[in-house]
């Protein structure tokens, strides 16, 4: 109404019409592509929100940043990470990209490869791991728990494991079994084999 007013007075005052719809039309233009990233945005926001790729609480991945949904505004999705900081990236950006939730499903399941020597006991290696996974008492039982050789590396022969835990559990039932393995296999005297470099040193007679 109040546009509609401004150009009836300035039909009033002589301007003409045709100068007054460039005029506005060139504002709408410009104000258009003023607000293209926000709109943008607003957008994204929208679809997040109605197609629910992730909620709040949900931990994410994206090429952006990671961290734990904290809050999904219209123009921003604001993630707190692991330290405790907090992240805002815009709903455009994010809508538009591959967008990993961890936490979607209520379990995930723990793969971890370790290598061994060559002249290590490899039935040994593989029912150590296998007791690991089986005794820890955050993998899921009723699941299947295997432990299989996974490749026959340049100077070891790597051995993988996999078995299921709840989401929650996954990053300390992680590190719980690294921890088991190293252990373990030092008990039971399985090599864990390593870079290293041998030097040797020749030394000559001094020429008199």
């Amino acid at each position: 109404l109040y546009a509609f007013l401004i150009f009836q007075i300035a039909l009033h005052l002589g301007i003409n019409a045709a100068t007054i719809a460039t005029v506005l039309g060139s504002a709408t233009v410009t104000v258009g592509l003023a607000f293209q990233g926000s709109l943008k945005n607003c957008i994204g926001g929208i679809m997040i929100m109605i197609l629910h790729p992730f909620r709040v609480g949900d931990y994410i991945l994206s090429p952006q940043a990671e961290g734990t949904v904290a809050l999904i505004g219209l123009v921003y999705t604001t993630l707190v990470t692991i330290d405790n900081k907090t992240i805002s990236i815009p709903n455009g950006t994010l809508s538009n990209s591959v967008v990993t939730n961890v936490t979607a499903m209520d379990r995930r399941r723990l793969d971890l490869t370790v290598g061994i020597g060559y002249n290590s006991d490899l039935k040994q290696a593989k029912e150590i791991l296998k007791q690991i996974y089986t005794r820890h008492p955050s993998i899921l039982k009723e699941e299947e728990i295997l432990v299989y050789v996974d490749s026959l590396a340049e100077d070891s022969v790597v051995l993988g494991a996999r078995g299921w835990t709840k989401s929650e559990d996954y990053w300390k039932t992680r590190w719980d079994i690294t921890e088991q393995m190293k252990l373990e296999f030092d008990r039971a005297g399985i090599q864990i084999p390593f870079k290293q470099m041998d030097i040797h040193i020749s030394t000559f007679p001094r020429e008199e």
